[in-house]
């Protein structure tokens, strides 16, 4: 019930941030697209440092208390949101572009005559891409798609690890039960801050430093992360946990938005959804090794049998060696990266 209305709330969400305005008519009406997606990120930030917040609170006060302290919280946000410049001349924006697109439309003949503008957007496109390729031969002619799907595989599939079980991580250090909600809450914020940054840096910043490198960049936050979470294992501390914890859904969020631009990228847009249903495998395959094969594996090897028939494991033996293990996969996908990196630089340095 809950998805099924998020998602379709969501959806109605989102629908205000897209851009029904053609490439060519945006060009010459000097359309900025970016204001849209930097309000995108205003609001989507703002929420998330509320729940940071509130996560907080929450662990340490009662719900009443919460409560009232929430609603207070609140009120800056709305203050400053009012304040905002871009609501301000949201309107007179909205007119301004909806009047010269209709004069565009109505006295620019090179508007009308959409051939040169076709063959020009088609030739833009080609460039976009370094070769438009089916699945099949995405499987047969392409290097760099198991690069990139082992890149992927590596690094998400250690991410839903820690995702899976991350109340028996706690639990297994000797953390409150209460504490998981914190930890979730915080890797979710994490997860969607990854999400902004990662997006966010990698197109601004494309013609300095290729996308394969950011990717490689995610992989090695993950591998810092993974070493975190084991050296809070070791000695018992909740605090690293915590830190660990948001800097593993911080690289996690990362993968999610450098993957698809990636695959738009290295295997064109002409096939896009069916390469990237293909590539995302990835996260389905890497998810079960990681999670069922090595750390469901070694938390049984550990555990006890209780009275009802499940297992329980406290101590660092439990998931000390995942970690490691995972650590491990992460220096994997990194050389991986680096071969993807090195395959595609010449696309991307005329890119």
């Amino acid at each position: 019930m809950f998805l099924s209305v998020m998602q379709l709330t969501l959806g109605i969400g989102c629908s205000f941030f897209v851009n029904v305005l053609p490439f060519a008519s945006r060009k010459k009406l000097g359309y900025d697209g970016d204001k849209v997606f930097k309000k995108g990120y205003y609001i989507i930030g703002s929420l998330s440092l509320y729940l940071v917040f509130t996560t907080i609170l929450q662990a340490n006060i009662d719900s009443h208390t919460l409560a009232l302290v929430g609603s207070l919280l609140m009120i800056p946000f709305f203050v400053a949101l009012a304040g905002l410049p871009f609501l301000k001349s949201s309107t007179e924006e909205r007119i301004s572009e909806e009047s010269s697109l209709l004069d565009s439309r109505n006295n620019n003949n090179q508007l009308r005559d959409r051939t040169d503008e076709s063959e020009s957007l088609s030739a833009e496109s080609d460039q976009l891409s370094m070769e438009n390729l089916r699945p099949i031969e995405c499987l047969t002619r392409s290097l760099c798609f198991y690069l990139l799907f082992l890149s992927l595989f590596c690094g998400t599939g250690v991410g839903l690890m820690v995702i899976n079980n991350i109340s028996q991580i706690n639990k297994a250090i000797g953390g409150k039960s209460s504490f998981k909600i914190t930890l979730v809450s915080l890797m979710n914020v994490g997860n969607s801050y990854g999400r902004m940054i990662a997006g966010y840096l990698s197109e601004k910043y494309k013609g300095y430093i290729s996308r394969p490198v950011w990717l490689m960049y995610a992989l090695t936050s993950m591998c810092g992360s993974q070493c975190i979470l084991a050296l809070s294992q070791q000695e018992g501390s909740v605090p690293v946990l915590l830190v660990g914890t948001i800097l593993m859904g911080t690289s996690y969020g990362a993968f999610w938005a450098l993957g698809p631009t990636l695959c738009a990228e290295l295997f064109g847009t002409t096939h896009y959804g069916k390469n990237y249903a293909l590539l995302n495998l990835a996260p389905a395959l890497g998810g079960y090794v990681v999670s069922v094969c090595i750390a469901g594996y070694l938390y049984d090897f550990y555990g006890e049998v209780d009275e009802d028939g499940s297992t329980t494991c406290i101590g660092k033996n439990c998931f000390e060696s995942t970690f490691l293990i995972s650590a491990a996969l992460c220096v994997v996908g990194i050389f991986s990266c680096l071969m993807l990196q090195r395959r595609t630089q010449q696309w991307y340095a005329e890119y």
